[in-house]
């Protein structure tokens, strides 16, 4: 299993044009979108129903209230039923969504987005087919440097102290 390192989730970056996790989390958000469409598309439904349907009795001696086109309307404690029970089933699937999209994204990140440690150096993407990385100029040492010690380095004027855009808090140099 890949050690998830920056190299490799750079180069996997770099590949795809989007970091590993994006995918992940567009999933994951993908998936309580149609979650919570499903829980209002079975709300609505429920509410659809005359009650009866459902098994809320009309007490003996009372007729209930009927909207504009004649179908029954809800009392405000069978409508609270509904809801409460509407709200827990959300809450069930929301944390059953969590907690298994957990463990989808650890598997996903460890095992499909990762390049092992010691093959980032062998990954060549397209756009690098032809530059040859051996042939970069050493970086420069202490020793190869030269400090002229001999000039004082340039005062700060009023045209080249670093300043805040406007709007921004002045902050400690």
């Amino acid at each position: 299993m890949p050690i998830i390192t920056r190299e490799s989730t750079a180069v996997v970056t770099e590949h795809l044009g989007w970091t590993p996790l994006t995918l992940v989390d567009d999933i994951i958000n993908s998936l309580g979108e149609l979650m919570y469409g499903g829980v209002e598309s079975l709300e609505n439904m429920l509410m659809s129903f005359p009650p009866e349907v459902l098994g809320f009795k009309t007490p003996a001696g009372t007729i209930r209230d009927t909207d504009d086109s004649g179908a029954p309307e809800w009392t405000e404690d069978e409508a609270n039923e509904i809801q409460k029970g509407i709200t827990q089933l959300e809450t069930l699937w929301e944390n059953a969504i969590d907690s298994n999209f957990d463990k989808f994204e650890i598997f996903v990140m460890r095992n499909i987005m990762a390049i092992e440690p010691e093959l980032v150096p062998w990954v060549r993407l397209e756009h690098h087919k032809d530059l040859d990385f051996g042939s970069l100029p050493a970086a420069p040492t202490s020793d190869s440097m030269e400090i002229d010690s001999a000039q004082p380095p340039p005062a700060r004027t009023a045209t080249n102290i670093p300043r805040n855009p406007p709007g921004e808090p002045a902050t400690a140099r």
